[in-house]
């Protein structure tokens, strides 16, 4: 493997607990609209075309998303607007890659996700010691500074590689994935960071991840580590463990992949018109040929798939959509790593697109709640505006107190307004599904199983038949994750 640019910070230098601080939160106003404009100014026209195009095809997913309760009607149009935006956006990578960084500098925007869906979930921003990104904990777990006081066969951390097709997205624009692991686990997340195509080719990204958990792991103990990743993180976890093998350090405990991306030569797509995933051909090609630069696709480090070496993963768990443009991939790669003896558990969501569990908070969840009732209180407040606008109008005009009449008013619609507020609550069941999928998994002790059982993790059982796929899948990470730290080797 050619060595590439200079890692992000001197690993001669010794690195204190201090490193487990709080860094700076990354948000602001002003390079909020800073890196707005870098990304607007980067594909101009693009970018108009795609918004003019977007905003006047989506009005019906958007009304579903906020009128509708039920959840298999919100993916749906969470799938079609994927499609949208995958098909209409800009080629230019990095205008794409801005896009999805926006989001790490939008104003309280973490606060507010946490408020509408954190239930109980703390986070800040890690430093680059550890890899950038960021901390994620439980309210009633212990923080990143206060568990290194635990001891230190006591803790217990899932170490987070985000997806994006190696060019795009960041730590926060996977909060929602990685909240949800924090609560099914009950452990410390670190979701890490890494310097992207096409500015960073491989194998930066790969040294920046294997850098970062080389120094956790220094903090806990590597079999207390569980290593997770979706789509090119999945990649870039197994390579993780790969090229960990490589330099002889210690293996983590356990493997977390959802719909990872192991073969970067594949080009056998199914056709858009007739796979209802979200993942255009043309830009999996790009952003496979900006990660890859002028390596070979098919070395182990670069697609997994093809490493004589799988044999030296931990025991894993993999999760993906049969409904995926890359779910024969998939398929190989599972075969893969069962004839090379690593102990695996699989779930295949049902009809699921790509990274189906990152939408369970939008679709099913308390998120996607959330929007309908913001939505229902936006429509009373602006319908009480107008209706109120019109009588103070009509009593001007014919000379009746207004204040009087405007009273009344205001009065029959908040009590309109509340009424089917309350309606919408009690069709809505509204409770924390999430909460209910993590105290069966983690519970008082994170090593116990779900109900005492001991079962497969596979596709179709009784219990996840009764679950939507997104939920189902968190599931058999917590159960996974219980298994790993219950493990009695440890």
């Amino acid at each position: 493997m050619e060595a590439g640019p200079p890692p992000r910070y001197d690993m001669s230098v010794p690195r204190g607990d201090d490193a487990f601080e709080p860094a700076p939160s990354r948000e602001g106003c002003c390079v909020f609209w800073f890196e707005v404009a870098g990304c607007l100014s980067a594909a101009p026209c693009g970018w108009l075309r795609f918004g003019v195009q977007f905003v006047c095809c989506s009005l019906r997913e958007f009304c579903v998303l906020c009128i509708l309760h039920d959840g298999d009607a919100r993916m749906g149009a969470i799938e079609r607007l994927m499609r949208r935006v995958a098909d209409g956006v800009p080629r230019e990578l990095r205008a794409l890659q801005l896009a999805t960084d926006v989001t790490a500098r939008i104003p309280m925007l973490r606060h507010v996700h946490l408020a509408l869906s954190g239930r109980g979930v703390n986070a800040c921003d890690a430093r680059a010691e550890v890899g950038g990104g960021e901390w994620i904990w439980l309210d009633r777990r212990r923080s990143p500074l206060e568990i290194l006081a635990a001891p230190k066969e006591e803790r217990r951390l899932v170490f987070y590689v985000h997806g994006g097709a190696f060019v795009l997205c960041n730590a926060a624009t996977h909060r929602a994935m990685t909240c949800n692991v924090a609560r099914v686990t009950g452990a410390l997340v670190l979701a890490v960071d890494y310097r992207r195509p096409p500015e960073h080719k491989f194998p930066t990204a790969l040294e920046d991840v294997v850098e970062a958990y080389r120094f956790i792991s220094t903090r806990f103990q590597p079999e207390r580590i569980i290593v997770a990743g979706e789509s090119a993180g999945g990649n870039l976890a197994v390579a993780l463990c790969l090229r960990l093998s490589q330099l002889g350090a210690p293996m983590p405990g356990g493997l977390i992949l959802m719909s990872p991306w192991t073969d970067l030569s594949d080009r056998s797509f199914p056709s858009w018109d007739k796979c209802k995933d979200y993942l255009p051909p043309d830009l999996i090609a790009a952003f496979a040929e900006a990660y890859v630069g002028s390596e070979d696709a098919r070395q182990e480090l670069v697609s997994p798939l093809y490493s004589g070496s799988l044999r030296v993963l931990p025991q894993t768990l993999l999760v993906y959509g049969s409904g995926e443009s890359l779910a024969g991939q998939f398929r190989r790669f599972e075969e893969a790593l069962r004839s090379s003896g690593v102990s695996l558990s699989t779930y295949v969501g049902p009809g699921q697109v790509h990274a189906f569990p990152v939408y369970a908070d939008i679709t099913y969840g308390s998120l996607g709640q959330a929007t309908v009732m913001a939505a229902a209180l936006a429509s009373a407040a602006s319908l009480l505006a107008l209706v109120a606008a019109f009588v103070a109008f009509v009593a001007a005009a014919v000379g009746t107190p207004a204040r009087v009449v405007q009273l009344v008013v205001v009065c029959a619609i908040a009590f309109a307004a509340a009424q089917v507020l309350l309606a919408w609550l009690r069709k809505a069941h509204l409770r924390d599904t999430m909460d209910m999928v993590g105290s069966e998994t983690s519970g008082s002790s994170i090593g116990s199983d779900l109900d005492g059982e001991d079962e497969s993790l596979s596709e179709g059982t009784q219990s996840g038949d009764e679950r939507p796929p997104p939920f189902e899948a968190y599931r058999q990470i917590g159960v996974f994750a219980g298994q790993v730290w219950s493990c009695p080797d440890l």
